[in-house]
């Protein structure tokens, strides 16, 4: 007994002074020992990555839909499943808790665990066939890492979601080289390695990553809705809005609230160009603060929504209701607290998914509003946006595009390498306007 607490205790003093990477490295049969019973004890408790179910963020529109793989299982039916050690899995739970915070909101926990699932995707990749995995010495494999990123557009992934696949995986070996687990037996230099190799790939991708949103730019560009179908879409939602409350006063159906959902959404995208988080954001008590702050000689409510996906940048988002159209919001607070639904959303839905429920219901009154296409609204705020730019001066400009939350610099880097036949046309104008000036001066005594 004492001959085997000994031993221990030299395995251990081995493995310390291991860890400091004296020159020449330290080899010795007791290490070698000790590190094979260690990873003997972690596959006892080896478990495999569980991916949570993944949240989309946005709903993708009818034309522009491309397949979504940002979860895990699509990587692991290409991959074999590798068990993990218990070590290994403490340490990505430890890291999932970092990434989620103090106090993370519903969103927050959707989107690190997305990034999460990505990262066990890699760890699943790179510990295929390998042994001893609680070393992390899988990760030394360059080769591995720099097939990444085509393995990920063969399953169908688009380069710019590859490349946030990557992105991910490069945050996490950051925390990884960082605070290295205990068990961890790459050396410094293979750490830097990894990520050195990491980050060539992700830069590699570049080029494509911006050809692709060009592509996109232009796809979305195709289909801008027209100035007059987005005020035809107001005027018409206003006058059917009220109708649906005077419906709903008798029939209580999900059906009849999810088609004023549609054309309260409806209205409020065709003005504001507002993404579909802003709406699902909107809680009861941000439309009832809204009140409380109404001053009677004001024209309207302002209602300051928190949560949505720029609030970052841009702090609350806003949404500004006339007296009228603020009454409709108020005669469907006092439904919905005779229907007893749990307080929260604004637009309430018994839905995992409510993003997909307004989706579908703008596109339903969309259509009972006899408007031409299927739009989501990415393409309406694309539309908004657009006419925005077309219409008003470049300071007008800015502060309607600061009120929708929407970065001007990237859109418009997009719009100067990407131009219309028209805008192109003006551009070749000016380029001839310039030598024929040249020419005329040349001429001149």
């Amino acid at each position: 007994m004492l001959d085997a607490v000994r031993r221990a205790k030299t395995i251990e003093l081995l493995q310390a002074l291991a860890d400091t990477e004296p020159s020449p490295p330290l080899t010795s049969s007791l290490s070698v020992e000790g590190l094979d019973a260690d990873c003997e004890n972690e596959v006892s408790g080896a478990t495999s990555f569980s991916p949570s179910p993944r949240s989309d963020e946005d709903v993708p529109g009818p034309s522009s839909a491309v397949p979504d793989s940002t979860g895990a299982s699509a990587c692991e039916e290409q991959v074999p499943e590798a068990r993990f050690p218990a070590s290994i899995v403490t340490f990505v739970e430890s890291y999932k808790r970092f990434l989620e915070g103090g106090c993370p909101s519903a969103k927050r926990r959707e989107n690190v665990g997305s990034a999460v699932n990505r990262v066990s995707c890699f760890l699943q990749r790179m510990a295929s066939g390998c042994n001893q995995l609680g070393t992390w010495l899988f990760l030394d494999d360059v080769g591995r890492i720099q097939s990444c990123a085509h393995e990920l557009m063969s399953q169908g992934r688009t380069v710019t979601t590859a490349c946030t696949h990557l992105k991910n995986v490069y945050q996490f070996l950051e925390y990884f080289t960082e605070t290295p687990p205990p068990s961890c037996r790459l050396s410094r230099a293979q750490q830097i390695g990894v990520l050195r190799a990491l980050k060539n790939c992700i830069r590699q991708l570049r080029k494509d990553v911006v050809l692709h949103q060009i592509t996109v730019k232009d796809a979305k560009v195709s289909r801008i809705i027209s100035a007059q179908t987005l005020t035809k879409c107001r005027d018409l939602a206003r006058s059917r809005i009220p109708q649906l409350l005077d419906m709903m006063e008798d029939d209580k159906s999900p059906e009849l609230r999810h088609r004023f959902y549609g054309y309260f959404s409806a209205l409020i995208a065709s003005v504001y160009g507002h993404r579909i988080g802003v709406l699902i954001g909107m809680a009861v008590s941000e439309v009832e603060a809204a009140k409380a702050r109404h001053q009677s000689e004001s024209l309207g409510f302002v209602v300051n929504v928190r949560e949505h996906k720029t609030n970052g940048a841009f702090g609350m988002a806003q949404i500004y209701l006339n007296h009228e159209e603020f009454s409709w919001a108020e005669r469907w607070l006092n439904m919905r607290a005779a229907l007893s639904l749990p307080e929260g959303r604004f637009l309430h839905t018994t839905s995992n998914s409510p993003g997909k429920i307004l989706l579908k219901y703008l596109r339903v009154v969309w259509e009972e509003m006899g408007l031409p296409g299927l739009p989501s609204f990415t393409d309406i705020r694309t539309s908004v946006a657009t006419h925005v730019k077309n219409f008003h001066s470049a300071e007008v400009r800015r502060r309607l595009a600061n009120f929708m939350c929407h970065d001007t610099s990237t859109a418009d880097r997009f719009y100067a390498m990407h131009l219309t036949a028209e805008q192109a046309r003006t551009i070749r104008v000016l380029f001839e306007q310039s030598t024929s000036n040249a020419e005329a001066q040349a001429g001149e005594p």
